[in-house]
């Protein structure tokens, strides 16, 4: 409804052709066609922060704290040696299709007991998680991988952001995946937080996943 009105207003300026509308018309369609994109962001911003959140915690095996919104859902899973719990959107899964693969957050924890190395520092689960989930993907490209903290600066950890083709579980072919996967290491156990979507919809949700990620707490 915004959008066709500024539409009528702007056809009707031009139609008079008065000298008002001719010193005008133009500067106003270019304020309007920056303004509006400027306005769906904020308004995407405003709704985010005002979305209620939850706590989810998990004694074993996870060992962790993390705040989620209150309108995702979550799901636990084990594939030994690793667990998982994935947070998605709640009207993300409710149109979830084999094309569109939907938005997903997971904080997963390994045993490092199970590895063939023990003591494992950051840098060598940095390699072995890079060996074990990416080795057979295609088209793999690291736009950003640099050392940040969590736990308020206590605990070091590596962000990777990273673009790649997946095979589809449904037929044949491949769909190209976005992710931001955060690496770290803790009491033996290694951790791995990743956000993943479509590429087009990575920056949608990457203000939820940061502010999860900043919320984690690993005990």
């Amino acid at each position: 409804m915004i959008y066709l009105s500024i539409y009528h207003f702007i056809i009707g300026m031009v139609k008079r052709k008065t000298k008002f509308a001719f010193n005008l018309t133009l500067p106003v369609i270019l304020s309007l066609i920056v303004a509006i994109p400027l306005i769906a962001v904020s308004q995407l911003e405003i709704e985010q922060q005002n979305q209620e959140w939850l706590t989810y915690e998990n004694t074993y095996p996870l060992k962790m704290k993390i705040d989620y919104p209150k309108d995702w859902v979550y799901s636990e899973k084990t594939l030994y040696p690793y667990s998982f719990v994935y947070f998605s959107p709640s009207d993300v899964v409710l149109n979830y299709t084999e094309d569109e693969q939907g938005v997903f957050f997971s904080a997963g924890i390994a045993d490092t007991e199970d590895f063939p190395f023990q003591n494992m520092p950051l840098e060598l689960w940095i390699k072995e998680h890079k060996r074990d989930n990416y080795e057979k993907l295609y088209k793999v490209n690291y736009t950003e991988s640099i050392p940040i903290m969590l736990e308020n600066g206590t605990l070091s950890a590596h962000k990777n952001i990273l673009e790649y083709d997946h095979e589809r579980s449904v037929g044949a072919g491949t769909f190209m995946r976005k992710s931001m996967e955060i690496l770290t290491v803790k009491n033996s156990k290694a951790y791995a937080l990743i956000y993943t979507a479509d590429p087009e919809r990575f920056s949608e949700y990457l203000p939820i996943a940061e502010k999860m990620i900043d919320s984690i707490q690993i005990t």
